[in-house]
């Protein structure tokens, strides 16, 4: 079978009605399409890190739970201390270890929350660690 080349020669038509599309449009019809939409979002989440929860020995959680006391004691004082604090992850299991510096306002058993001058509740469930130089002024 022979092709004609008369195609090839022939002028390209123009319509008398409409404009010639700008070449950035064109392009534009040929941009990448996402079929499966929030697939990437869902890869970047499944691929996102978080720790497991702890579970402080026995001997790390009676220790903390004596520093919470002398942090009651003294919570007029409003000890400057140094938390590390596990915050748990909303959409999956796990979360992060986070560390606030500040003076503690209040430490609350009833509500179980231990509240910072910046206005961060940390609950003591999830407190793992506390350092302040009120500490080392008493023998724990």
């Amino acid at each position: 079978m022979k092709y004609s080349s008369t195609l090839l020669t022939m002028p390209c038509p123009v319509s008398p009605k409409r404009k010639r599309m700008p070449a950035e449009n064109r392009a534009a019809q040929f941009a990448p399409f996402a079929a499966l939409t929030g697939y990437d979002g869902e890869i970047r989440e499944v691929c996102r890190f978080t720790e497991a929860c702890p579970f402080p020995a026995e001997d790390l959680q009676a220790e903390l739970e004596r520093k919470l006391n002398v942090l009651r004691m003294a919570e007029e004082l409003h000890p400057s201390v140094e938390i590390l604090y596990f915050l748990p992850d909303c959409r999956k299991e796990g979360g992060t270890f986070l560390t606030a510096c500040g003076k503690v306002i209040c430490v609350d058993p009833e509500t179980s929350h231990l509240l910072l001058d910046s206005g961060l509740k940390i609950p003591l469930g999830r407190i793992c660690n506390i350092e302040s130089p009120l500490f080392s002024e008493q023998e724990l």
